[in-house]
């Protein structure tokens, strides 16, 4: 832990790179190095490539935060961090993927956080081994308890291993406080992770605490524009506004329903096997609460637009809106950010998501994923929504 500790003080965020290189099993020949970099609102492939002279070559180039990079001769390709810093990489090809790279903190950040995640997968392989064949007992004997609290325990602790697992980045603060893992993981966790894991609160707390280099990168200013999102997607926040076209081309505008309707947001995918298993029940509250002002957007993960359009037709939702969440489908694996997409204003990494909005454009509801308890809290709150008379007259 010292030993980084000792290195973080040194690490830049932007600035020159040199990577110098020392290939012992080759002597001539051409080697490529691939990474990308970030201008405006999308990272740019960039390839630069060197003649090998006696086995060395030296690559100098400037970036404006950590990134990932693949150095190729030949056939034989290796991955590792580059950041701004005099960097030493010794690779013999002989032993294919095994090389030494000096001069990287993120790089050894990243093999330091591997490790610690490779451990805490194979626990989570285990968990999974023995839940399925809990589960397999379980189809037989369906009303044992002791099976079944066996079962529960299980998915308690898997679930916490997940949680230590993906809060990773987060978690290594404590180590380097000004680590580039943490601002990128903070995305992410924004994004997809289930809010028990990381609070939009503490998540402010941790973005403000960071240097003021790291939030000057582009990932630091994409958390920003997120975690202010984030923050408007909590219950009694003003929903954060969107205008994206829909599947025929007319745009929908979030704050066009103010007033007058009440929005649910459900985030969905074709190939999201829970998020297919709520059509049914989110279609029967749309045919019982839309004339009383329901409108229903379905906003969809899919990449494919051909693959969109029949899922739309096959589970029979035409009459929801439905948009994409994101206007370039898979834009943001491709590293483009762009502020105006659903995915970058609402937690919809993971799916299904929920959001319920009254008249005023507020949140009221949200949930997480879809189970028996989501659907009876989702209808509890229309019925108090759309009849509280009835509501009224039960005591609820």
């Amino acid at each position: 832990m010292s030993f980084y500790i000792s290195l973080a003080h040194g690490q830049n965020i932007k600035g020159e790179f040199v990577l110098n290189g020392h290939v012992s099993s080759v002597n001539k020949g051409q080697v490529f190095l691939t990474y990308s970099l970030c201008k405006e609102d999308r990272y740019v492939t960039i390839t630069d490539s060197l003649k090998i002279d006696n086995g060395l070559f030296s690559f100098r180039g400037m970036i404006n935060e950590p990134r990932k990079a693949r150095l190729k001769i030949n056939s034989e390709e290796i991955s590792f961090w580059i950041e701004p810093a005099y960097m030493d990489l010794t690779w013999d090809m002989n032993l294919s993927e095994q090389f030494e790279l000096k001069g990287s903190l993120t790089n050894e950040e990243d093999r330091f956080l591997s490790e610690h995640f490779n451990q805490l997968s194979a626990e989570l392989s285990e968990y999974g081994s023995k839940l399925k064949e809990l589960q397999l007992r379980k189809d037989s004997i369906p009303d044992d308890a002791d099976l079944n609290h066996m079962i529960d325990m299980l998915y308690q602790n898997t679930d916490s291993l997940l949680e230590t697992q993906q809060m990773a980045g987060i978690h290594y603060r404590s180590v380097n406080p000004n680590s580039f893992f943490i601002v990128s993981t903070i995305e992410l966790a924004l994004k997809g992770f289930p809010a028990k894991w990381l609070p939009v609160e503490t998540a402010k707390e941790i973005y403000n605490s960071l240097s003021d280099e790291l939030k000057d990168s582009p990932t630091g200013r994409r958390v920003d524009i997120i975690l202010s999102n984030a923050v408007n997607t909590q219950i009694g926040k003003f929903a954060p506004d969107f205008n994206v076209p829909d599947i025929n081309g007319n745009y929908v505008k979030l704050s066009q329903f103010r007033g007058d309707n009440y929005v649910f947001i459900d985030a969905w995918a074709s190939w999201c096997g829970p998020c297919v298993q709520s059509m049914p029940h989110m279609k029967g509250l749309y045919e019982k609460y839309k004339g009383k002002g329901l409108v229903i957007i379905a906003v969809s993960r899919d990449s494919d637009k051909v693959t969109w359009k029949n899922a739309i037709n096959k589970y029979g939702i035409s009459d929801f809106n439905n948009v994409l969440a994101e206007q370039e489908p898979g834009s943001w694996m491709s590293g483009y950010f762009n502020e105006d997409d659903i995915l970058n204003k609402y937690p919809i990494m993971s799916i299904p998501r929920y959001f319920f909005i009254d008249k005023n454009g507020v949140v009221i509801g949200r949930w997480e994923e879809y189970s028996q308890e989501n659907m009876d809290a989702i209808d509890l709150i229309f019925k108090q929504s759309f009849e509280p008379e009835l509501t009224d007259a039960d005591g609820l």
